[in-house]
């Protein structure tokens, strides 16, 4: 079942573009509001320490799976997904 959520953010450039990639990997759709799907898939313009939201649509464990990812690679990053119950 696709889901649609919100993935908060908060880090550096090379941790926006490793998320949007991890999670593009597991199957997921990723957008950054106010852009377009088709036209950008890249979280280059993610500054430091800027607190950044990525819309994510894909399976709920495809989604926890990317996230997972990120979260192992960078420990210290803040990565919250909507609704999640951990």
């Amino acid at each position: 079942m696709t889901e649609i959520r919100r993935i908060t953010l908060e880090g550096s450039r090379p941790i926006g573009r490793t998320l949007v990639q991890m999670l593009e990997e597991e199957g997921v759709t990723v957008q950054l509001p106010g852009r377009h799907t088709t036209e950008y898939r890249d979280a280059r313009d993610v500054a430091e320490g800027v607190i950044t939201t990525v819309i994510a649509a894909g399976t709920l464990d495809a989604i926890k799976a990317g996230v997972r990812k990120v979260r192992w690679r960078f420990p210290r990053a803040t990565i919250k997904i909507e609704a999640e119950d951990d």
